[in-house]
């Protein structure tokens, strides 16, 4: 299955409206945080568990190592406290393989249709590579972790992907 955070359920979604509005005053640092991890609370409880407990496959988009590069890193709050929090949230669940499609900012930003849709995407350049330094450092420290360049084409950066899920859940089958 397929599952998008935030907003993977109904509380999810409501949550990310507040999140991602442009408009009005957005939510402190803190206060972001806080709504990102109890989005991935209810998420974990409601989705992913269930379906994990049914035998089934789940495939998150963004999970616990955004909260760490986005709200920890970027915005400079303790990452191993922001980490404990996460894991109380995801009730100790990790994933099996956590694979970052990594580009610099600059191209990033520049696949978004039109201009920046919501309050993130709008936070600016030096910011989104803060970001990504986050997330090439958290990755190359995760064991469980693939950072794919994803400046090639769509059909190269696929077949990365295939390669790294049948490495690393398939025991190399395909």
């Amino acid at each position: 299955m397929f599952t998008p955070e935030p907003g993977g359920t109904a509380l999810g979604g409501e949550l990310r409206r507040v999140l991602l509005k442009k408009h009005g005053a957005p939510p402190v640092l803190r206060a972001e945080l806080f709504l990102f991890l109890a989005d991935r609370a209810q998420h974990v409880e409601e989705v992913i568990l269930p379906a994990l407990q049914a035998g089934r496959w789940v495939i998150s988009d963004r999970f616990s190592m955004s909260t760490l590069a986005y709200q920890a890193v970027a915005h400079d709050l303790d990452l191993e406290a922001v980490r404990a929090m996460d894991d109380f949230a995801r009730q100790g669940l990790t994933p099996d393989l956590t694979i970052v499609l990594d580009v610099p900012a600059e191209v990033g930003l520049g696949r978004l249709a039109g201009p920046q849709n919501d309050r993130i995407e709008g936070r600016g350049l030096a910011f989104h590579r803060c970001v990504r330094e986050a997330f090439l450092a958290l990755g190359k420290a995760d064991p469980h972790c693939v950072i794919i360049d994803a400046s090639a084409s769509e059909e190269e950066v696929w077949a990365q992907v295939q390669q790294a899920v049948s490495e690393r859940l398939l025991g190399g089958l395909r």
